[in-house]
């Protein structure tokens, strides 16, 4: 017996069974119990003051990652900053059949680059470089030079290219080659241009569209009110 009014196992048994963390259906010995049971109650009252301590400063957690995502948008929107990325289609090959005594034509093959500035400024002093240069053709039409590489091949310069603006330019070459096997690299005054790697994609109607936003937008609203709800309880489990 101890102060407690009963045996010391039965109290620790007891406490364990109040901490929610346990449900002792068999116990192969006292010293076990108690073992598990110490164990067990020091992480209830870890949890207990890692939520408390969570919920006391939540607002404070809360306020400051708002801010930071209020702040984020606001450089987006405020900042006149220039942006580069490019993409290109898939290599296809095509041989044209015999026509007469001609023989066969091909492999002709055939790719596009686009570059594209989704920046609020112009993207400036743009290089497309080239393991060898085929024929080409850019659009728009926008001012352009080709210069020669020191170590081979050449590259196509472009001097600005204003902000949400898209430059596609169409190769047109003999054999069998793949688009790393022409294009070395893409760069302009700000470092090397990002490559995105993109497919065909569906295009949906508007009405689907539309509907997909609401139904998200509804989503978020449960998902907040939720968490509200959780922190509610949580507050009055832990905290008071």
């Amino acid at each position: 017996m101890n102060g407690d009014g009963g045996y010391p196992e039965l109290v620790w048994a007891n406490r364990l069974h109040r901490c929610h963390f346990w449900n002792l259906r068999f116990i192969p010995s006292w010293g076990q119990a108690e073992y598990f049971a110490r164990v067990a109650l020091s992480g209830c009252r870890i949890t207990r003051m890692f939520w408390a301590w969570l919920l006391k400063y939540s607002s404070f957690l809360i306020t400051g990652v708002v801010s930071l995502i209020v702040g984020y948008i606001l450089h987006k929107l405020t900042t006149r900053q220039a942006e580069l990325v490019y993409y290109t289609s898939h290599a296809q090959w095509v041989t044209l059949p015999p026509i007469g005594d001609a023989q066969a034509v091909g492999p002709i093959g055939t790719f596009a680059l686009f570059l594209w500035n989704p920046g609020k400024a112009p993207a400036k002093d743009v290089h497309v470089g080239h393991y060898l240069l085929p024929a080409n053709n850019v659009f728009p039409d926008i001012p352009r030079e080709t210069v020669a590489l020191p170590g081979g091949g050449q590259a196509m310069k472009f001097p600005v290219i204003p902000p949400k603006t898209q430059v596609s330019i169409s190769y047109l070459y003999f054999g069998v080659m793949t688009v790393e096997q022409i294009i070395s690299y893409v760069g302009w005054e700000g470092g090397t241009a990002k490559r995105l790697p993109v497919i065909l994609q569906r295009v949906w109607p508007k009405w689907y569209v539309t509907s997909m936003w609401v139904l998200f937008l509804a989503g978020v609203w449960v998902l907040l009110n939720g968490i509200l709800s959780l922190i509610e309880f949580l507050w009055s489990v832990y905290y008071h």
